[in-house]
């Protein structure tokens, strides 16, 4: 079997409540903060012709009154575009997880770093990365 490591281009955490797609209040600030903090991740976006892997992991206690994984996405994607990316063909894919912290959590091959934000207390927060396609 052959192993491909995918170099990271970048990793943080977002600390708070991701918002849905379609809440139109939340979703304003939500995006800001994803943008506020995904700036302190890289210098500039790269350059169109990268191409790159998204890894969403959202950590929440409970499922109940929480919006569906895939209503997440849309507003991360927007924040990081001419943050992370310049344009949206330059993501190869999107794989996204949400997380119950109020169960065992358990990961094989993850770096320390996603789980991070638990230490300090954290109750809730999306952890994003972006790897390097080649």
């Amino acid at each position: 079997m052959t192993t491909v490591i995918r170099p990271i281009l970048c990793s943080f955490s977002v600390i708070g409540a991701p918002a849905s797609y379609g809440a139109h209040k939340s979703k304003a600030r939500w995006k800001n903060l994803v943008t506020v903090v995904a700036k302190t991740c890289l210098e500039k976006p790269l350059q169109i012709g990268v191409r790159i892997d998204l890894q969403i992991d959202w950590f929440s206690h409970g499922s109940r009154n929480k919006p569906d994984v895939d209503n997440i996405l849309k507003p991360i994607l927007d924040a990081l575009k001419n943050i992370i990316y310049i344009d949206d063909n330059q993501v190869s894919s999107v794989s996204s997880r949400h997380h119950d912290l109020d169960r065992v959590l358990s990961f094989t091959d993850e770096p320390i770093h996603i789980i991070e934000p638990l230490f300090s207390g954290n109750k809730e927060y999306v952890h994003i990365r972006a790897y390097r396609v080649y």
